[in-house]
């Protein structure tokens, strides 16, 4: 014999998609929260992603919009090193 029981909440699916910025690949675009290497650059730049949510039974949802923001890398710029310096010597003057 088999029961089949409706879960209390419905099970939903998560369809994750870049809309713009940089291509970037997510680990799992069905996931809750998808993770992705940011691109390393040296200004500020905005990726958006669109979701979708989709109910078990196939209700779906309008799509939502994030964007977020990948902040430039930091560069510290040395002067050249003389070979008896240290980098302690040079930023410490």
């Amino acid at each position: 014999m088999s029961f089949f029981r409706k879960p209390q909440y419905p099970v939903l699916r998560y369809y994750w998609d870049r809309i713009d910025g940089p291509n970037v690949i997510l680990d799992d675009a069905t996931a809750v929260n998808p993770t992705f290497i940011a691109p390393t650059t040296t200004t500020e730049i905005n990726i958006t992603f669109s979701i979708d949510c989709h109910q078990y039974e196939g209700t779906n949802s309008k799509p939502d919009y994030v964007t977020l923001t990948v902040d430039p890398i930091s560069t510290i710029l040395l002067p050249p090193i003389e070979e008896s310096q240290t980098i302690h010597d040079i930023i410490n003057g």
